[in-house]
């Protein structure tokens, strides 16, 4: 089946992109251009995927490319990292620690946290920070497989949970504040694809994404 869809999205030229959050950060519509500048008649279709699913349709061949947050514990996808950005936490705008310009982590680790499902794998430890809580396990108060769902729990004060500074923007909203955490290791956003899909639109697709990159060597 997988075979028989990848061969429909060729003859229909559409290249099926995966997602987990929002991308934001003005990243999409460049890359959308930058390829239709490459693959003239090819059109891109979006689709989102739950946390449970960290490759965002790869692993299923459900998507030929996908944006994806880091780490990704798998041999047979590459990625390559287009944003880094610091981690925040996300709180209620009732947390005593709201009106706070940044937090260290020790600060927050005894919070209730809002989790990714197990089967997101390394990537719901990188959320929790679980390498820096020196072996304590965290309080999980819920587990969420959307930002919708994270961020509902949040603006009710049940839990916290980190993410990416670009996505403290991306869904800023009544309820919530978001504040950096001054000691936690960068989170990175990267384009990611089959390691042996070789198709030539799947490539200039990666190149796209490349090309948006202000410090990168432009893909030929």
């Amino acid at each position: 089946m997988a075979v028989v869809a990848d061969a429909a999205a060729e003859q229909a030229r559409t290249l099926r992109v995966g997602t987990l959050t929002s991308i934001g950060r003005a990243l999409y519509p460049g890359v959308v251009s930058h390829f239709a500048k490459r693959e003239p008649g090819w059109h891109i279709e979006l689709h989102s995927f739950s946390w449970a699913d960290p490759t965002g349709g790869l692993r299923d061949q459900a998507s030929d490319a996908a944006f994806l947050w880091l780490p990704l514990d798998t041999d047979d996808i590459a990625v390559r990292t287009l944003v880094t950005e610091r981690r925040f936490v996300a709180l209620s705008t009732r947390h005593p620690l709201a009106g706070r310009q940044h937090v260290s982590f020790a600060e927050i680790a005894d919070e209730p946290f809002a989790a990714l499902p197990p089967a997101a794998g390394p990537l719901r430890d990188f959320w929790l920070a679980t390498r820096e809580r020196a072996g304590k396990a965290p309080t999980v108060a819920a587990e969420v497989t959307s930002a919708d769902e994270t961020f509902e729990i949040v603006s009710s004060g049940a839990a916290v949970t980190l993410l990416a500074e670009g996505n403290a923007v991306v869904y800023a909203r009544p309820g919530i504040v978001c504040i950096p955490v001054t000691d936690l290791g960068p989170a990175e956003l990267a384009v990611a694809w089959r390691r042996n899909d070789r198709r030539h639109a799947v490539q200039s697709f990666i190149h796209a994404c490349i090309d948006c990159l202000p410090d990168a060597p432009k893909a030929q």
